[in-house]
């Protein structure tokens, strides 16, 4: 299976999108967009990664800054429940 989505990294969308002075509104338009994406992206959510590179374009922007880098999100769990374990005195 391909992975044709990624987490975007929604801190880093929304200084840039504020950096900007755009609304999520705004950013939407300009990236045709549904504004309820650019609200899931804000949130650090998965998305497409067409509608990411939009988003980046909008932004003028490179799509590495809005997308969280690393392990797919099916990883994340056990690699959080890992490090727990690691830190927990013995």
């Amino acid at each position: 299976t391909s992975m044709r989505g990624a987490t975007a990294n929604g801190q880093e969308l929304q200084t840039a999108r504020s950096q900007r002075g755009l609304t999520q509104e705004q950013l939407a338009a300009l990236a045709d967009v549904d504004v309820k994406t650019v609200r899931k992206a804000e949130q650090g959510k998965r998305l497409d990664l067409e509608t990411l590179t939009r988003l980046a374009h909008a932004l003028q922007t490179e799509l590495q800054r809005l997308i969280v880098p690393g392990p797919s999100n099916a990883e994340l769990p056990i690699r959080r429940r890992d490090v727990v374990m690691r830190l927990a005195p013995a």
